[in-house]
Formats: structure tokens, C-alpha cells, sequence
């Protein structure tokens, strides 16, 4: 539970691997989807994740700066990758649930690039243009956070969100109808994971 936003993402993660000296992370939630071809209750698996509002925003687009890991003076990348370990048991796990429908859709499992911001995004014009310049699937507001604090820790982590609206111009309707399913279809997959990762 790290509450809204990159900070207290970061803070509760920092916490988290000060305390308890996980071996690996997953975290999961809901987000607004970047993709054309995704939908309310899909989730994006994210191989890659990166902060969209860090940087310079240019009359062009988005000057892309990588932040710095303060204990070595080096650059991170601008896209944060996950464990490729952890991305591996997420597609094992995704065979083995059904997630809950929405309406008349079945809901579809993707691995692919998730950018995170401290904004909750409903502008269809936004949207579309962060969806060019980071060819992103999904839109959140805590996983580079936490993506960053596990980079820099060396811990391995995979950031896994179930969409809950398009993050367009409806996408307060949206997450209203459809959060609760989203979240549910989230922790489904999580659970899964955790049963393979036990064995």
C-alpha cells in the first residue's frame, strides 16, 4: 500500500527493502491505457518502465533526461527493464487464471512499456502524444518509483497494472466503472505468481 504518487512510491519501496530485505518485488495496480488496442481489464506486464514527466517538455515534446542514482554519481536509464525471471513466471501464470470480463470482453494478458507520472491522465490529445514519444501501452503514477529505488538497490522487480480506463478524455466514468474489476484481475495475477514463485 504506497499511497498516490511517485514519492510516496518511492518512500514506501525505500521502507520496504530497508526493513524487510526482499529478494525480489512485484508491484501491481490499475492504470490508463496508452494502447489503441487495449481495453478495460487488460493488463500490460511491464518489460520496460520509464517516468514520463521527467525532463524538459519542449513545443516539440518531451526532452528525455535519465535521474541520477545519488550513491554513484551515474546515470539510470530512461527505461527502467524488469527481472527478466519475474516476466518469465508472469506469461507461465497468465496461462493458468481467468480474469473476470468486462461486459462481453475477455480481458488479455501483454508484456510490453508502462510510463509513470505524477498526474492522473484523462486527456485523450496527452495521451496520444506520450503514446508516440515512449511507444507506451500503459499509464500509472507510481511504477518508475519504485522501478527507480529497485534499479539503483540492485533488487529485481516487475511492475504489473490492470487497466482500469483509457486514460482519454472519459477516464474518470471509466475508472469509476471499472477500477474495482481492473484491481481485482491485478491481484489475480499477482497471486498466481506468488503460487509459482513458492514452488
Amino acid at each position: 500500500m504506497s499511497g498516490i504518487g511517485k514519492v510516496n512510491a518511492a518512500l514506501t519501496t525505500t521502507l520496504l527493502l530497508e526493513h524487510f530485505r526482499p529478494k525480489q518485488l512485484l508491484f501491481t495496480g490499475i492504470a490508463g491505457a496508452m494502447n489503441p488496442t487495449l481495453h478495460p481489464g487488460d493488463i500490460v506486464v511491464g518489460q520496460l518502465v520509464a517516468h514520463h514527466d521527467y525532463g524538459g517538455r519542449m513545443p516539440e515534446g518531451m526532452l528525455r533526461v535519465p535521474t541520477k542514482n545519488p550513491y554513484v554519481f551515474t546515470d539510470n536509464p530512461i527505461f527502467f527493464p524488469a527481472d527478466s525471471g519475474l516476466v518469465a513466471i508472469s506469461k507461465v501464470a497468465a496461462k493458468d487464471i481467468q480474469l473476470q470480463s468486462i461486459g462481453e470482453y475477455k480481458p488479455q494478458i501483454i508484456t510490453g512499456t508502462i510510463i509513470t507520472g505524477d498526474v492522473f491522465l484523462a486527456d485523450t490529445k496527452l495521451n496520444q502524444q506520450l503514446q508516440k514519444e515512449y511507444n507506451s501501452d500503459a499509464v500509472e503514477m507510481e511504477g518508475a518509483a519504485v522501478a527507480q529505488i529497485c534499479y539503483q538497490e540492485k533488487v529485481p522487480f516487475i511492475i504489473i497494472r490492470s487497466l482500469s480506463d483509457s486514460a482519454d478524455d472519459t477516464a474518470v466514468l471509466d475508472f469509476k466503472k471499472y477500477g474495482k474489476t481492473a484491481a481485482e484481475n491485478s491481484a489475480m495475477l499477482i497471486l498466481e505468481m506468488l503460487k509459482l514463485l513458492r514452488k
